[in-house]
């Protein structure tokens, strides 16, 4: 990465929730597309510069295949921005971000999420945290009058006072900030 440009955040499409048998997982078909925020100091201001990545992913139908490519992308810097009105259908896709944090608290095993009055959920609401290893994907999640439950992952570790998710409701999706 270019000197004093740095990635502040990923921001995802909205995963489809994928249920064979008992086992449920999160993930995409067809095309997808992952999304960077970055910061760029005003000395860099109408410049151009070139950022490299690594992209690895498993393609899964019968069985998992992991694939592995480099991406190299050109951008030029400016104080001003623009939508392209082709990428409008992707950017539909993309997870509402909730600016305050939502409370979690760990009980009996389940992490309980209180929601904002401002979320009215439906029973097949479902909390999918960045982190891998903190509820079981598996496992049957609810709604308690305003709180999603989740169970713990049978094998977390110690899980962090503070994390990022999804709560996916139908084909709503909002990004969250938890803190236990």
């Amino acid at each position: 990465m270019p000197k004093g440009i740095s990635l502040v955040d990923t921001v995802w499409q909205v995963p489809e929730i994928i249920q064979t048998d008992e086992i449920i997982s999160y993930g995409y078909h067809h095309k997808h597309y992952i999304f960077y925020k970055f910061t760029v100091p005003d000395n860099l201001e109408n410049q151009i510069f070139e950022i490299t990545g690594v992209v690895k992913w498993l393609a899964c139908k019968e069985k998992c295949l992991p694939g592995k490519d480099t991406v190299k992308i050109q951008l030029i810097s400016s104080n001003r921005s623009e939508i392209n009105r082709s990428f409008s259908d992707i950017f539909g896709n993309i997870p509402v971000r909730l600016d305050n944090p939502l409370r979690g608290e760990i009980k009996d095993n389940m992490l309980e999420v209180k929601l904002s009055g401002s979320l009215n959920l439906s029973e097949k609401a479902r909390i999918i945290p960045y982190l891998e290893g903190i509820i079981d994907n598996s496992a049957a999640q609810s709604m308690q009058g305003s709180s999603l439950v989740a169970r713990l992952d049978a094998f977390h570790v110690e899980i962090p006072k503070e994390f990022k998710a999804l709560i996916v409701d139908n084909e709503k999706a909002y990004d969250v900030v938890i803190f236990l």
